[in-house]
């Protein structure tokens, strides 16, 4: 647990064992930063989006909303365009974070495909951008 509270920093043991059920699904910084934080459903409150992948390797996004809902985007679930595994991606970043609605999360393959995730409706949804 030390080597994860280095490579987090901002992110306390009991955070980091709250964000992540440990028989499921593990922490994975395969991106830098390794979590984003924003209201990513439109509440008003700061959610969290973390980068994890699971037993077999596929990795994806958790998110963790203030409502203490989770959410995981591929990590062996499928979504969108991004499919089970979201090893292509090598960036992300939220890309409108506005005080009247949800954040907007940017993921991309640099210099090739790039997709917005973002909350509607009650749940996430992928609207690609390039490829």
């Amino acid at each position: 647990m030390g080597l994860a509270v280095f490579l987090f920093g901002l992110l306390s043991v009991p955070a980091l064992a709250k964000q992540v059920k440990p028989a499921e699904l593990v922490i994975e910084c395969y991106v830098s930063p390794c979590e984003l934080q924003a209201d990513f459903d439109g509440d008003g409150k700061s959610d969290s989006a973390l980068l994890v992948r699971n037993k077999r390797g596929e990795r994806g996004i958790r998110f963790q909303l203030a409502n203490e809902k989770v959410v995981v985007l591929g990590a062996g679930r499928d979504f969108g365009n991004g499919g089970k595994d979201f090893a292509w991606m090598d960036s992300w970043k939220i890309v409108n974070s506005s005080k009247t609605g949800p954040a907007t999360l940017l993921v991309e393959k640099q210099e090739s495909a790039s997709a917005l995730i973002a909350w509607k409706k009650n749940k996430f949804h992928w609207s690609q951008q390039g490829d």
